[in-house]
């Protein structure tokens, strides 16, 4: 809503705009999400990855890399 977004200019007080107040609740949800994220990656790599060497290290994280850009 661009009047909301307007008014969240003018006045940081979120209770104008509770839609707002969802945006924010979903884009700190999807921070959380990254973060797990990295969490399974580095846990993959430790468990998975390293076994394989540097060779299987290094074309993996390349991969991962690549599917961050995408996404």
């Amino acid at each position: 809503d661009i009047k909301c977004d307007q008014m969240s200019r003018i006045s940081p007080d979120l209770r104008l705009c509770p839609g707002l107040r969802k945006k924010e609740a979903s884009l700190n949800r999807e921070i959380r999400g990254i973060t797990t994220m990295n969490q399974i990656y580095a846990t993959l790599i430790a468990k998975v990855i390293q076994p394989l060497g540097r060779i299987g290290t290094l074309s993996i994280l390349d991969l991962l890399s690549q599917s961050k850009q995408r996404g």
